[in-house]
């Protein structure tokens, strides 16, 4: 055991003299590192950046780029020769006047109606318009035969009468028949259709602590005056299933 620990070690010292030696580099590669001196190295270009589109076109001139670089856009501009009061249109080949500059010319007088029915500018309704010859003041319609006077209907019913109107005028309202109140200011009414009635309210005569219903009959006590009575203590909850309060 002893014997095979020694060749170990002599074996690892031998190795790590080898490792510790210098290796040799070759002449050319020493001379270059030499002439070359405390200097940085000089990089290497690894990627050469292609020269951009340069736009060599004055600024007030459109451009485009087809991909082959910037370029004038269609240098051939339509140029505008119609008259500055002439509608124009572009087919494509150019600025034209719209419609070949045959626009509608109205000849009729500015304060007569106009329209256009294709065929150019005419009076609206051959000129004829309805003449209002009904005095400002006046209420005026118009039925398609002229202006004439609205006629309003005239109330001769007593101001203080209801009134209503079926096209033949003003009349009072279901012949005057109006329901009279007979019954004095500070008791309650009621109108079941046949005239203005007292109306009877329910007289309660049950006591106060009593809880109370009204069947049509008037008032009477809620459950015959038979209340569940509480007699759980004040701080238990409680329930009602119908047959009295009970501890919850």
């Amino acid at each position: 055991m002893l014997r095979i620990t020694s060749i170990a070690v002599v074996a690892v010292c031998l190795v790590g003299q080898v490792f510790a030696m210098p290796i040799a580099m070759p002449m050319p590669m020493v001379r270059a590192l030499q002439a070359r001196g405390p200097a940085p190295f000089e990089p290497i270009e690894v990627y050469a950046r292609a020269p951009l589109d340069v736009n060599t076109i004055p600024e007030q001139t459109p451009t485009k780029s087809d991909g082959n670089g910037i370029q004038p856009y269609n240098r051939r501009r339509a140029v505008n020769t119609v008259p500055e009061q002439t509608p124009t249109k572009s087919d494509g080949n150019g600025i034209q006047p719209y419609t070949n500059g045959k626009r509608a010319i109205n000849t009729v007088p500015e304060q007569t109606p106009t329209k256009s029915d294709g065929n150019g500018i005419q009076p609206y309704g051959n000129g004829k318009r309805a003449i209002n010859t009904v005095p400002e003041q006046d209420a005026t319609k118009n039925d398609g035969s002229g202006i004439q006077p609205y006629k309003r209907a005239v109330n001769t019913v007593p101001e203080q009468t209801p009134t209503k109107s079926d096209g033949n005028g003003i009349q009072p309202y279901s012949n005057s028949k109006r329901a009279i109140n007979t019954v004095p200011e500070q008791d309650a009414t009621k109108n079941d259709g046949s005239g203005i009635q007292p109306y009877k309210r329910a007289v309660n005569t049950v006591p106060e602590q009593t809880p109370t219903k009204s069947d049509g009959n008037g008032i009477q006590p809620y459950t015959n005056g038979k209340r569940a009575i509480n007699t759980v203590p004040e701080q238990d909850a409680t329930k009602n299933d119908g047959s009295g309060i009970q501890p919850y």
